[in-house]
C-alpha cells in the first residue's frame, strides 16, 4: 500500500519541559532505524513524510538515515515536513534537509516550522528562517493547546476528539504515525499514553499494511 502522509515519531527526547505539551512526559527513547527499514519495506511509497517527537533535532541521525534509505530503495518522498523548538542543532538540521531538498519533486510542499507561541521559551537568531522552505504555521501566539499530555491540566485547552483508527482510500493509506517503538495510530495529535494504549498494531507484528486497514474495518 501507498502512505499519503507519513508521520515519524524519532525520538520521544525534548530539551524543554512544556506546559502545553500534548505528548506528556519526555522519555529517553529513539527510534530504532530498524523501524525505519520495516516501514520502507512496507510502504509500496510515501507521498510525504513528517518528522516529529519529542524534539527532532535532538536525533538527526535518524532523518538521515530515512532519506538515505528511501532513496536506497526507490521510495523517496515527495515532499517533507519538521517541526522543532529552534534550541538546538540548528545548522546540523539545516544541513541534512537542504541535502535532500533538491531531490523533492514537489517542493512547494516542504516545510520546517518553529514552534513560537506563549509557551515557549524566547530565541534569537533563528537559523532556519532563511531556508527556502521555512513556514510560519507554528508561530501562534494566541494559540490554544488540544487538551493531551501535560496540556489536559491547563485551564484553557481545547478538547480534541481523537482518532486513532488508520483510514485508507482504496490502496492508500492517508495518515500513518509510527511511534518510537513501530506503535501505528492514524492521529498524530495523541499523547505517549495514549498512542500505547489506543494503537493496534506494530510493524513488527504484522506482515503487510492491507492487514492493518483491512483488521481496522472489522
Amino acid at each position: 500500500m501507498d502512505i499519503q502522509n507519513l508521520v515519524l515519531e524519532i525520538t520521544r527526547r525534548c530539551n524543554m519541559h512544556c506546559a502545553h505539551c500534548l505528548r506528556g512526559e519526555a522519555e529517553d527513547k529513539d527510534m530504532d532505524f530498524a523501524v525505519i527499514d520495516r516501514i520502507l519495506e512496507l510502504a509500496d511509497s510515501v507521498q510525504s513524510v513528517t518528522f516529529t517527537g519529542g524534539e527532532p533535532s535532538l536525533y538527526i541521525p535518524a532523518i538521515r538515515y530515512f532519506f538515505e534509505k528511501a532513496k536506497a530503495l526507490g521510495k523517496m518522498p515527495y515532499w517533507f515536513y519538521v517541526v522543532t523548538n529552534g534550541k538546538e542543532n540548528q545548522l546540523e538540521l539545516a544541513v541534512e534537509l537542504l541535502k535532500v531538498y533538491p531531490e523533492m519533486e514537489e517542493q512547494e510542499f516542504c516545510g520546517i516550522a518553529l514552534s513560537v507561541d506563549t509557551f515557549h521559551e524566547k530565541h534569537q537568531d533563528f537559523l532556519v528562517k532563511g531556508l527556502a522552505f521555512y513556514c510560519t504555521d507554528k508561530e501562534d501566539p494566541e494559540m490554544i493547546p488540544i487538551s493531551e499530555g501535560r496540556a489536559f491540566s491547563l485551564p484553557k485547552s481545547r478538547f480534541r476528539t481523537k482518532h486513532p483508527e488508520i483510514t485508507a482510500d482504496g490502496q492508500t493509506i492517508e495518515m500513518l504515525y509510527v511511534s518510537v517503538d513501530g506503535d501505528l495510530v492514524g492521529d498524530c495529535d495523541l499523547s505517549y499514553k495514549h498512542i500505547e494504549q489506543m494503537s493496534r498494531h506494530n510493524l513488527f507484528q504484522i506482515e503487510s499494511l492491507n492487514e492493518v486497514i483491512e483488521e481496522e474495518m472489522q
